[in-house]
């Protein structure tokens, strides 16, 4: 399958690929104008490079963790796996450039990429502030360095609505819409000095609506408002469905379910079919058969030894 492949993206440790025989020598010799991009946990040229990663672990290693949290708290954890999602992105980037290197040199390359220190780029501004000035920002909630007020506020039903004020006509607004015109005037140095006093006033206000209608008035006022919405409602929102951002396929065994569009759409490309994922192996015969060249006997041993499959490997 080599000789016939633009791209190849791995991200096991290092060891693994030369473990199998197929490190980029081996493989580059089969296609000189292959582009392999691995993208390891920690890079594979130090001390590290065997230590298996996950998104969690390069999130915390990163630093990321250190920002994310309430102020006076403990580190928390996004939630949202952020060592994977920086490494795709730089990775995809970094792809970009390789093809671009080949276009001009009909030379293939090999990226060794750090998905620890993709995430470290995404702290360039913290990282920055303590080169220059020894400032460590540390956890501050949702709260802005110079935005004020900034938060998320309960709403009815045991909702919530974020807001922020960039600008004191913004305040103004919202310091009428709250009903303590008396603070209208303060400066966000101020607003700052009585923040306590300002969020229970905020929240004692949000607590009387319903928060997507809340966001709606706000914005309407000229106050920056966005309603946080749960997933029955990111289903029901009319701009994402007017943007077609979910899409309904029936997948076996789990029937018909919403699953997300890519974002973005090409001007000169006609309508994608939405296509369902496919099911673990599902496609494992047409691959190794038409692009493999193996038969249905080899197959059939590489099934008996749990190389390939349509059945999760259960751990013994």
């Amino acid at each position: 399958m080599v000789k016939d492949a633009d791209i190849l993206i791995e991200n096991y440790t290092p060891r693994v690929m030369s473990n199998f025989g197929l490190d980029y020598d081996v493989l580059k010799a089969i296609n000189p104008r292959l582009i392999m991009l691995s993208l390891s946990g920690f890079g594979a040229d130090t001390s590290w490079r065997d230590y298996v990663a996950f998104g969690m672990s390069t999130e915390q290693m990163s630093g990321l963790s250190h920002l994310t949290g309430y102020e006076d708290g403990e580190p928390i954890f996004t939630g949202t796996t952020g060592g994977d999602l920086f490494a795709g992105i730089m990775g995809a980037t970094t792809l970009m450039a390789a093809i671009h290197h080949r276009h001009q040199t009909g030379a293939g390359q090999h990226i060794n990429l750090s998905q620890l220190e993709a995430c470290n780029l995404y702290l360039g501004d913290a990282v920055t502030g303590w080169s220059l000035a020894g400032v460590d920002p540390g956890r501050t909630g949702n709260r802005h360095a110079s935005f004020e007020p900034q938060g998320i506020y309960p709403c009815a039903g045991d909702s919530w609505i974020g807001l922020t004020c960039k600008t004191d006509e913004q305040w103004r607004t919202l310091a009428t819409a709250v009903g303590r015109a008396d603070l209208q005037d303060l400066s966000a140095a101020e607003r700052r000095e009585r923040r306590p006093e300002i969020e229970e006033a905020i929240a004692a206000f949000t607590r009387e609506f319903e928060h997507i209608a809340l966001m709606h008035q706000l914005q309407e006022q000229g106050v920056p408002a966005g309603a946080v919405m749960r997933g029955p409602e990111l289903l029901a929102d009319p701009h994402l469905a007017a943007r077609h951002a979910f899409l309904a396929q029936d997948r076996p065994g789990v029937g018909v379910k919403h699953y997300p569009n890519q974002p973005y759409r090409f001007a000169s490309a006609g309508e994608s079919v939405p296509a369902r994922a496919p099911l673990l192996g599902e496609h494992l015969s047409e691959v190794l058969t038409e692009l493999g060249g193996l038969s249905d006997d080899d197959i059939a041993e590489l099934i008996i030894d749990d190389v390939v499959g349509t059945v999760p490997i259960v751990a013994r």
